[in-house]
């Protein structure tokens, strides 16, 4: 290989492998989103089946926006509110409410699972770029 040849496989392994290395990058970003996500649906179903009929009328702080809370009464600890998406809400007994949370965790679990398999799979071929690049340079 002469040398513009050798300088054109250098440039186009290493475009590849910085773009293996930022695609790799997004994927654990991504999995930390869900992660935060996965956490925060455990603890709404926690916090939900620790929510019982004796609990009427006890107070709570709720949240009503940027950080700020109000003291309310807790009128109904049977049902609740769920967002399914879109800005759409619907009222859910609490056995449904929990069970959709946690059909939602799963869902993030196995897609977490898919984007570790991907970002393992895109590490190997790093690490493939990165013994062909060491090749090119010698």
């Amino acid at each position: 290989m002469d040398e513009n040849g050798k300088k054109d496989a250098l440039q186009r392994k290493y475009a590849q492998y910085q773009a293996m290395k930022q695609q790799m990058s997004v994927l654990l970003q991504e999995r930390l989103i869900l992660e935060e996500k996965s956490s925060e649906l455990l603890m709404s179903a926690e916090a939900m089946k620790r929510v019982r009929k004796e609990d009427r009328e006890k107070s709570v702080w709720s949240p009503i926006g940027s950080g700020v809370f109000a003291k309310a009464s807790l009128s109904d600890g049977e049902n609740f509110i769920l967002g399914i998406g879109a800005g759409i809400f619907v009222e859910e007994r609490r056995e449904s409410a929990i069970a959709i949370l946690e059909a939602r965790r799963m869902e993030i679990m196995k897609y977490m699972e898919q984007l570790q398999t991907e970002a393992e799979k895109l590490a190997k071929e790093a690490e493939g770029l990165e013994a062909e690049l060491q090749k090119i340079m010698q």
